[in-house]
């Protein structure tokens, strides 16, 4: 073929088919940038660590910040909780609604159980039997 008879490049594929180069890079540049993206988290998320030797007490006065920060959230939820239930059972007991007050025992135990996760994990010091390496 003479180069005058060809308008595009063309690239054949198996199976016979013919793929228009122009085609396959406006593709690549629409892909570039999630490509960038990818290659740019990885990078950027190398990080390497080292174990410190002597570090078990910061270690573990961490993982006891943590785990009493999770309980004093848990414990904030339940004070809501009970507080809403039992607003919700004296009404179910203003209108006899046993269905009602059956729903505001059972709100009223699940948040007197999370006000008691902080003292059950402090009390039975579940934190030292976490921090088991």
């Amino acid at each position: 073929m003479s180069p005058n008879t060809m308008k595009e490049p063309v690239a054949c594929v198996p199976g016979g088919r013919k793929l228009h180069l122009a085609k396959i890079g406006k593709r690549f540049l629409k892909a570039t940038p999630y490509f960038l993206l990818a290659i740019n988290i990885l990078v950027g998320t190398y990080c390497p660590a080292f174990a410190a030797t002597g570090a078990e007490g910061t270690i573990k006065d961490l993982l006891k910040y943590f785990v009493n920060l999770i309980c004093m959230g848990f414990s904030g939820v339940g004070i809501v909780i009970v507080a809403f239930s039992i607003g919700k059972a004296i009404l179910a007991f203003k209108n006899e609604d046993t269905d009602g007050q059956a729903r505001a025992a059972m709100a009223i135990m699940v948040g007197l159980f999370l006000v008691a996760i902080g003292p059950i994990v402090n009390g039975f010091n579940l934190i030292d039997k976490l921090y088991t390496f």
